[in-house]
């Protein structure tokens, strides 16, 4: 089913905008959220871009601790979680950020320095400020010269932004993800003039997507390669490569993954994201499989019970017989894709 809320999703947005700027510009700092119990023993700290802070894409607003990946992390893995980034961040502004001492009550310094997982998403600005799809098509053309600039200096900056963190928190665990490819046939990213341009070479709507791949393959090997030749300095997270492996399996979940505004994670994706991260905390033994999946379904059931009551049994029941996160994931947004959530925020 293609987008069946798109729509709704576009009119919802608006409202969401207007709910950023109150939550943004008159509420207190968000403090460390603590999940309901046990005591957690870590703390993990998210920074990047709008993708990380997840208030475009998370809907309703009102559920963005519980649908963001950030908060669905932090519960499931029974961690301590912060959130400090920032909707628009390049790498350049957050290399800058990152720089500052504690101002105010944000703490984002300390939070930095006390960090048991610092999780980064960024990059993505870097070229989506810089119009997708006109890159995308210079590619094709071979005329790369400004996106080379761009990912030269967004490398440079990279790198500082990997070494400013080790110098505040040698111990953290660092990760980075990469960044998906958002394109899909009725991308919004890809405009009339692109359109055009691509058609008059033999290029179709369905090949949008695998001709946009090698610019998001080199903007992916700026951690990819920084990794190769530090393999110590952070965890490689390959969000894209997840993404594409859905997408390329069943191109209507895929396209799901990406909120109306064809840019940021939707509900779905942020939970792809979300069982990503939690693999590697399992990985790295900071979280029991068990547990996390147990933690995990739980988390949708109650989430069930508050936004679709009337479908809250039969997703428990689904749920409930989900042999692992992933598959958890899958059924709920199978379950609730196309409906409506029983209330929206005020």
């Amino acid at each position: 089913m293609k987008r069946i809320l798109k729509g709704f999703g576009l009119l919802f947005l608006l409202a969401t905008v207007a709910a950023t700027f109150l939550s943004v510009g008159c509420a207190p700092p968000e403090e460390p959220q603590q999940p309901q119990s046990p005591t957690p023993t870590r703390k993990i700290l998210f920074l990047g871009d709008s993708i990380a802070e997840a208030i475009l894409g998370a809907s309703p607003l009102s559920e963005r601790e519980s649908y963001g990946y950030y908060g669905v992390v932090g519960i499931v893995n029974n961690f301590w979680y912060v959130n400090r980034s920032i909707s628009g961040h390049q790498t350049k502004q957050l290399l800058d950020y990152i720089r500052q001492s504690d101002d105010g009550a944000m703490l984002t310094d300390t939070h930095i320095r006390t960090a048991d997982i610092i999780h980064i998403s960024i990059l993505g600005n870097d070229l989506l400020q810089n119009n997708l799809g006109e890159i995308m098509y210079n590619e094709l053309i071979g005329e790369t010269e400004i996106t080379d600039l761009i990912l030269a200096k967004a490398a440079e900056n990279f790198a500082a932004i990997v070494t400013v963190l080790r110098e505040k928190n040698p111990d953290a665990v660092l990760i980075f993800q990469s960044v998906y490819n958002p394109i899909h046939p009725d991308s919004v990213l890809v405009n009339a003039r692109v359109r055009k341009l691509l058609a008059d070479r033999g290029i179709a709507p369905d090949q949008y997507r695998t001709q946009c791949q090698p610019t998001l393959d080199k903007l992916n090997d700026i951690p990819r390669s920084y990794f190769e030749d530090h393999p110590d300095a952070f965890i490689y997270l390959d969000v894209c490569a997840e993404f594409n492996r859905i997408y390329d399996a069943d191109p209507d979940r895929g396209i799901r993954l990406i909120y109306s505004d064809d840019i940021h994670p939707s509900n779905e994706g942020h939970a792809v994201i979300a069982d990503l991260i939690t693999d590697q905390m399992i990985r790295l033994g900071f979280t029991d499989a068990a547990d996390a999946l147990t933690a995990y379904r739980n988390h949708r059931i109650r989430q069930a019970q508050r936004l679709f009551p009337s479908l809250a049994q039969a997703i428990e029941t689904e749920l409930n017989a989900a042999p692992d996160r992933q598959t958890v994931t899958e059924r709920y947004f199978d379950l609730t894709e196309g409906h409506l959530p029983s209330y929206l925020p005020a």
